[in-house]
């Protein structure tokens, strides 16, 4: 199926690895150039090294997005590379694992700052342009299963992830009759390296998941990108403020004994 993705461009933050670089690569093979942009500047160029082997264009960023200047600089580099930039993918994040009584406020702050204030000035940056160009646009943010159940120890990102959901509706209503569509996606526990460390480690109990989780595994990447991608497309033309759940089942499994 075609999602009518060729001609445009996507600008995707903390793509330079997990979930992000999946969504690139998602939309080079759609035929979509990319703004691959992280904190970490050779990731990103990586990461669209790799988009450009697809037989698009990227433009790799260096952007800290708590920071709203990196975030403006940023914005403005990508839109000068790509002026038919139509796309924005909010996946920037870091997590927090901590006893809550312990949290810090520069813990606090900067969890907040990455994965709520982070992804709210990126929505600014780039909707006053669309909207500047009277262009339509597409935003997609990255939300979690965290924004729903109570998950111990990591209270300030599922704070966070709960305030993707309110921005992702507010806006949508906002923003709708500038042609600007903004919808989430809530993914379960991702397949990622950073999951694969803390399940060696002990900070994660694997097997729990996958028994909590009807389809019985984490999701790949790839299938959170898969998502995005399809929100994101023409496919998609009449879908704002959905917050879609990628989670296995996870959040809707109730029962006591599953057999």
């Amino acid at each position: 199926m075609q999602l009518g993705l060729t001609g445009t461009c996507a600008l995707v933050t903390g793509a330079g690895r997990g979930i992000g670089r999946a969504v690139a690569l998602g939309f080079a093979a759609e035929g979509a150039d990319v703004a691959v942009a992280d904190v970490d500047l050779s990731l990103a160029r990586r990461v669209a090294t790799e988009v450009e082997t697809r037989g698009v264009r990227a433009l790799a960023l260096r952007v800290d997005v708590a920071r709203r200047e990196d975030v403006e600089r940023a914005a403005g580099e990508a839109f000068a590379a790509f002026p038919n930039l139509g796309v924005l993918v909010n996946n920037a994040g870091i997590q927090l694992d901590c006893p809550s009584a312990e949290v810090r406020e520069d813990q606090w702050n900067r969890v907040l700052g990455v994965d709520l204030s982070g992804a709210f000035f990126c929505c600014q940056e780039v909707a006053r342009r669309w909207m500047a160009a009277q262009l339509p646009g597409s935003i997609v943010q990255i939300s979690s299963v965290a924004s729903e159940f109570g998950f111990p120890r990591r209270i300030p990102y599922g704070v966070s992830k709960a305030g993707i959901r309110a921005m992702t509706r507010g806006l949508a209503v906002e923003w709708a009759p500038a042609g600007i569509r903004v919808n989430a996606v809530a993914p379960g526990y991702v397949d990622t390296e950073l999951i694969r460390r803390a399940i060696d480690e002990g900070h994660i109990d694997g097997r729990r998941i996958e028994e909590m989780t009807p389809l019985g595994r984490l999701a790949r990447p790839e299938e959170v990108a898969d998502a995005v991608v399809y929100l994101s497309s023409s496919r998609a033309s009449f879908i704002t403020g959905t917050v879609l759940a990628v989670d296995g089942g996870y959040g809707v499994e109730k029962a006591p004994d599953r057999r």
